[in-house]
């Protein structure tokens, strides 16, 4: 009696198991099946068969089933095809993320409801439509889906809409774009881009946003590395956090003129917010005006094709992440107006070869500011007072190599040239300007050089 009981006991676990209100089996082609009602939600990868996730290459959910729970498939990546039937309503948070095989998926006329991130890091799928019946579908349903191409709501849905053949999913109460993907053309009629829009649209290479947008969410268009070009509407009054970190390939940034709550002053190849003078979003071309007073949180974060920046002496402030994780980034000024860098700063710099910091007083270092800097080859140039100083103080004495800056005669002049000729346009030491030949011997100034006369 005993042997029979483990006999069926070692069978269920093996090849299915009765788990809440679901039975499951998992057949040798990788069809698993379940049969019941409500499935539970799980936590992140503790389904009852995430033990066969390798093996799991199709799902079938069999009728009955009245909801897809929260991480019901996570991570089943060889996951190609997935049976829904018309009696589930609901689809959890994060069900099918991780699912790298699924390329389409058909959800059924019966759903009402789909759950954050249900879709996330499916990089195969290319296509979704969400039919008519549903009636809330949360952020992010298909974040880090490099390979959508297509995403349709089906007519007489009353919440939301791919208006003008969009290629988008737009909420009718606010106008408001909730999901794109890399063939998505925002329509002039849309106010706000919601967080996670575009979030990881690896494949996106470019994107209109109208004048009719007040609104760009929190990580709206988070690691969109393809995205070479970007123009900011004078309608935006609000940028998310995020909003464009981790865009490595832009190489240009532009705020229209008139808009009264940023710009991107002097060509600088950046979003600045006007009130604060703060740069909230740079790119691989900025310029970093002399008017600005503060670098923002992850403002060049994962700008993998910056090369070097020159902080001007106006900045005094550098918020956590602000240029971490630029990969290519080889040189950086930094001025005597900076008094300490925040958590991870320069993080993940692991080319960093030179890095200039003209305070005589070593800034205060939060943590992990130079994590992955080559400590061993690159050179930090500080006053050749404060040598010794770097040398004793945390952080700055993890460099092998530090050294004197090299004092210039002249920082803004060039060399003093002799018998150079003489114009109207030359002035003396003082700033006076010289006409004609009327002069002394000396030195004097034309066109930005010194020379003799």
């Amino acid at each position: 009696m005993k042997k029979i009981f483990l006999l069926l006991f070692m069978s269920l676990f093996t090849y299915g198991a009765i788990y809440a209100d679901v039975t499951w089996k998992i057949s040798d082609d990788g069809t698993l099946t379940i049969y019941g009602t409500k499935m539970d939600d799980y936590k992140y990868n503790e389904s009852p068969w995430h033990f066969h996730l390798d093996k799991i290459k199709k799902v079938v959910l069999e009728e009955g089933i009245t909801n897809i729970g929260v991480y019901a498939f996570s991570d089943c990546r060889n996951l190609t095809s997935v049976s829904i039937p018309n009696t589930v309503v609901n689809i959890g948070n994060a069900a099918f993320i991780g699912c790298e095989s699924l390329s389409s998926i058909t959800i059924p006329n019966s759903v009402t409801s789909i759950g954050e991130s249900v879709f996330s890091y499916c990089t195969s799928l290319t296509s979704i439509t969400i039919p008519k019946s549903v009636s809330y579908i949360d952020f992010g349903i298909a974040s880090h889906c490099p390979n959508l191409i297509s995403i349709t709501v089906e007519e007489g849905n009353k919440n939301y809409d791919s208006r003008d053949n969009c290629n988008a999913i737009i909420d009718k109460k606010y106008n408001g774009l909730l999901q794109g993907c890399q063939n998505t053309i925002i329509p002039n009629s849309v106010t706000r881009i919601w967080d996670w829009a575009f979030d990881e649209c690896s494949s996106l290479t470019s994107i209109t946003i109208p004048n009719s947008v007040s609104i760009i969410g929190l990580a709206a268009f988070c690691g969109c590395s393809s995205l070479v070009s970007i123009t900011i509407p004078k309608s935006v009054r609000i940028i998310g956090d995020g909003a464009f970190q981790g865009c490595s390939g832009l190489s240009s940034i532009i705020v229209e003129e008139g808009n009264v709550k940023y710009d991107s002053r002097n060509d600088c190849n950046a979003i600045v917010e006007t009130r604060t003078n703060n740069l909230v979003y740079g790119c691989k071309n900025t310029v970093i005006p002399n008017s600005i007073n503060r670098i923002e949180e992850s403002a060049f974060w994962g700008c993998e094709e910056l090369t070097s920046i020159v902080i001007p002496n106006s900045v005094t402030s550098i918020g956590i992440w602000a240029f971490a994780w630029c990969k290519a980034l080889s040189s950086v000024t930094i001025p005597s107006s900076i008094a300490s860098l925040d958590n991870s700063v320069f993080k993940g710099c692991v080319s960093l070869s030179k890095v200039n910091c003209y305070a005589a007083t070593p800034p205060a270092i939060g943590d992990e500011v130079f994590v992955g800097v080559p400590f061993d080859s690159s050179i930090l140039n500080v006053p050749a007072s404060s040598v010794s100083a770097y040398q004793n103080a945390n952080g700055w004495n993890e460099w092998e190599n530090i050294l004197p800056i090299e004092e210039k005669e002249s920082t803004s002049i060039g060399d003093i040239v002799k018998g150079q000729s003489w114009d109207e346009k030359t002035y003396n030491l003082n700033g006076l300007r010289i006409d004609g030949y009327d002069t002394h011997k000396g030195i004097y100034i034309k066109n930005g050089k010194k020379f003799v006369r």
